[in-house]
């Protein structure tokens, strides 16, 4: 079945002389600097969160040998971030829709690196958790 054409235009103007179907006019409009740009800013953000994740990951393992917590707070550790991840993905793509992508896209980045610092400052495995869901949930 092939692409639907559309033959809506705006009953004041002059009716198209041609009628093109989504893919042809991206294909027309071709790829730009804006298309670059939105690739390079949303490519960052999925870098910074797959950083984020394997890092967690081998850090656990070391502060459970320094903070002698035992294997299922690792692993509770772990989770943590994806469930944050879920509620985050849940609240902010609704949000994403009414109100932008650009302002959310800039909240997630300063959650995600504000509590990303906030880890530094951390003295015990109790505090990671809500920081830790906090940076799923950027």
């Amino acid at each position: 079945m092939g692409a639907r054409k559309s033959k809506f235009y705006h009953p004041f103007s002059t009716p198209p002389t041609e009628v093109i179907d989504i893919d042809e006019a991206v294909i027309r409009i071709g790829i730009g600097k804006f298309q670059h740009t939105i690739l390079y800013a949303a490519g960052t953000c999925f870098m910074a969160d797959s950083v984020q994740v394997m890092l967690l990951s081998i850090l656990t393992r070391k502060l459970q040998n320094d903070w002698e917590f035992p294997d299922a707070v690792s692993s509770q550790i772990q989770s943590c971030l994806f469930a944050g991840a879920t509620v985050g993905t849940l609240i902010l793509g609704p949000l994403a829709d009414k109100i932008g992508r650009k302002p959310i896209l800039i909240a997630s980045a300063s959650i995600i690196s504000c509590f990303g610092f906030c880890t530094s400052l951390i003295t015990a495995y109790q505090m990671l958790f809500p920081i830790i869901f906090s940076i799923g949930f950027g």
